[in-house]
């Protein structure tokens, strides 16, 4: 009566691409799915004094109700904007949408760069330490985990000398072992 948890999640017409149907697919949540958590997420914001109505917009559909940040929240919008995030793996998503923000509010990013790569060049080094002493089965992932984390200080040193436009060409390079890296050609 063994029945495989993959081949229900594809033959169940209930479930959609979003929870398993179609492997290879990527899941893209519309705003009604996240509606409940935009809604509570505002409430708990105006309950704190983070975030205040200043209007309501007619139109079609419903009304939109025109919000904006207190002092309080605003402040802590610039504060969060600066603070480094904890771990390698929050680079590629909440590092970068400060860079966006940051950069959307044509704000300097110098600042935040800077502190992220304060707090984590000693995770890199530990990481880095780790990998050297790791064997067996080990290294590999700690060898992944040493090297994207040198991968991560090397971009911060990047963008912390300029503007997006000034950022050198992200052509992948390639290189033998030892080797001068050279720009792959176009």
């Amino acid at each position: 009566m063994g029945c495989s948890c993959a081949r229900q999640r594809r033959s169940d017409p209930r479930l959609d691409d979003r929870q398993g149907a179609a492997p290879g697919r990527i899941a893209r949540p519309s705003l009604v799915d996240l509606g409940p958590l935009v809604y509570r997420a505002v409430s708990r914001l105006q309950d704190v004094g983070l975030l205040r109505t200043i209007g309501v917009a007619e139109g079609q559909g419903p009304n939109r109700v025109i919000l904006e940040a207190t002092p309080a929240g605003a402040e802590q919008v610039r504060e969060w904007l600066t603070r480094p995030v904890d771990h390698v793996r929050e680079m590629r998503t909440v590092f970068l949408v400060k860079l966006l923000l940051l950069e959307q509010r044509g704000a300097d990013r110098r600042l935040l760069v800077r502190r992220q790569r304060e707090a984590l060049q000693p995770v890199a080094t530990a990481l880095s330490e780790r990998a050297s002493g790791a064997t067996g089965p080990d290294r590999p992932v700690a060898t992944w985990r040493a090297l994207g984390a040198d991968v991560v200080l090397r971009f911060l040193d990047t963008i912390d000398s300029g503007r997006p436009d000034d950022l050198p060409d992200p052509r992948p390079t390639t290189a033998r072992r030892g080797e001068a890296r050279e720009p792959a050609k176009p």
